[in-house]
């Protein structure tokens, strides 16, 4: 079997979800399909080849970022790519233009409910070019299948794997909180300030929180705000108590995550599920948006709260805050449930989805 796995030109914010994704299923699939051939086709600079399999191929097409560098792609240059290697099977992780092939295409779709909007129509032309669809979840399967009935057939479902962590000891848990926030507890909010609704909604909550409590819990943003954000830092009433850790080093964002006292990530976009999942690993408790996919790997092991109320999510916070049971019981409960989780089982339920299609 050859099989092209075509990156896409994907949301920058999510990129660091969607190649945890690509390198962990990727590279167990070519260890359990050894005679099997996978070329992966890249777009951008930011993926490094020794993070791969050798048997991974890697090929790579440089930025394209306007509408007609697009169009030329998948209507002329991947088509002759896709002839020339004699590819069997074509993974994407974007709904594309006409592509012009006999190929085997299998979409996933990791972002569902941020997909329907006034271009309902064309995304339905594109959905029915493709030969399968693969959602991350069963609740994006079931959004997918009540929007688009017609296309129930083609829709798969497989779950998604969490990374593997390092155990993270209490003595570095307490160096970590001390270099951040002085030794203070503190809620952390791994997710783009791309999302600005979300994040304001999230700054509210905390000066809400704050204001109930009177307490020196800080909250800490993993990633850099941009100018917008930081705009808003600038009048924010409780700025002192905001930490911006923005680290791109791996082992420091891990601890970062595993010393923090809870995850609050109020965020609508499905996605691969990553930060909740990896902080219940690291034995943190997650509030989180109702109404995602997020809930059914999360079940009842994690607080909700509307993305879209700052009332809810800091009630959630104060909660969590009060009530040390409680944050001690979804820390053994957490860890316990994402066992389940593991990137073996993804690459095993993507493999049979695309080397077994239905009639």
């Amino acid at each position: 079997m050859k099989v092209a796995v075509d990156i896409g030109f994907q949301q920058v914010a999510y990129k660091e979800e969607q190649l945890v994704f690509i390198k962990e299923t990727l590279s167990r699939m070519a260890i359990l399909q050894p005679a099997s051939k996978i070329l992966l086709l890249v777009h951008n600079t930011y993926l490094s080849e020794t993070e791969f399999p050798a048997t991974i191929e890697i090929k790579r097409g440089g930025e394209k970022k306007s509408y007609l560098a697009k169009q030329w792609w998948y209507k002329i240059q991947l088509p002759s790519l896709l002839k020339k290697e004699s590819i069997e099977v074509l993974l994407s992780f974007t709904p594309t233009p006409q592509l012009y092939s006999k190929v085997y295409q299998c979409l996933i779709l990791a972002d569902v409910k941020n997909l329907f909007s006034n271009a309902k129509q064309t995304f339905y032309k594109q959905l029915q070019k493709q030969n399968a669809i693969i959602t991350l979840s069963k609740f994006s399967k079931n959004l997918l299948v009540e929007q688009f009935p017609a296309l129930s057939s083609k829709i798969h479902e497989i779950r998604v794997g969490v990374k593997t962590s390092f155990d993270t000891n209490t003595a570095q848990k307490e160096k970590t909180k001390k270099n951040i926030t002085a030794g203070k507890e503190f809620f952390i909010y791994p997710g783009p300030s791309t999302e600005k609704s979300n994040v304001l909604t999230l700054l509210k909550a905390f000066s809400f929180f704050k204001q109930r409590q009177q307490s020196s819990m800080k909250l800490v943003l993993l990633k850099m705000p941009d100018r917008f954000i930081q705009k808003k830092l600038e009048s924010y009433k409780y700025r002192d108590e905001i930490i911006i850790a923005a680290n791109e080093d791996p082992i420091v964002k891990e601890n970062l995550l595993s010393a923090a006292y809870a995850m609050v990530y109020p965020s609508v976009f499905d996605g691969y599920c990553q930060p909740a999942l990896q902080a219940m690993q690291n034995g943190v408790p997650v509030i989180i948006n109702a109404d995602t996919a997020l809930q059914e790997y999360a079940a009842a092991v994690a607080l909700y709260a509307n993305s879209t109320n700052q009332k809810e999510i800091a009630e959630q916070m104060m909660l969590i805050y009060k009530d040390e049971m409680l944050h001690q019981r979804l820390v053994a409960t957490g860890k316990e449930a994402v066992k389940k989780y593991n990137w073996d089982d993804t690459a095993k339920m993507l493999w049979q989805v695309i080397t077994h299609p239905k009639p």
